[in-house]
């Protein structure tokens, strides 16, 4: 079950990435000219952990932050991890216990509106879940504990 979560953990993120940001990041590369090259960044160029701390960014510059959350002594998620878009929107808190999910969840959709949340328990989800439509109203839940 835990590599299940593995694999749809990272592509309910993705697919929380805002539209909206896609156009600004093809328009503002239309802006520039051919003559102008774009510098490769290496991905560790985009981490940075001070203390217990871990942050990834978006931009080599350190001024958009994608993921932050604080790590256990083995380097391993602990503790309360945000995502955020792009444009600094919270797309998703998540809590782990060294590296397993371990707590309350909450994941947005792209527009901002609620898209889930429930808690997890040893990386099982437990307890009652409650799931939002588009525009963020109540649409279901699942109670976890009785399946």
């Amino acid at each position: 079950m835990k590599l299940v979560w593995i694999l749809i953990l990272p592509l309910m993120i993705w697919g929380c990435s805002d539209p909206a940001e896609n156009d600004e990041a093809n328009s503002s590369s239309k802006k520039t000219t051919s003559s102008e090259t774009e510098k490769t960044v290496n991905p560790e160029e985009l981490v940075e952990v001070i203390g217990s701390t871990y942050t990834e960014y978006y931009d080599a510059a350190k001024t958009k932050i994608k993921f932050q959350g604080e790590q256990d002594e083995n380097k391993q998620r602990h503790g309360k991890w945000v995502y955020f878009s792009e444009s600094g929107k919270e797309m998703n808190i998540s809590h782990y216990k060294n590296g397993t999910l371990h707590g309350f969840m909450q994941v947005k959709r792209p527009n901002g509106a609620l898209y889930y949340h429930g808690d997890f328990k040893d990386g099982e989800r437990v307890g009652v879940w409650k799931f939002y439509d588009e525009q963020g109203k109540f649409s279901h839940e699942t109670d976890y504990d009785k399946e």
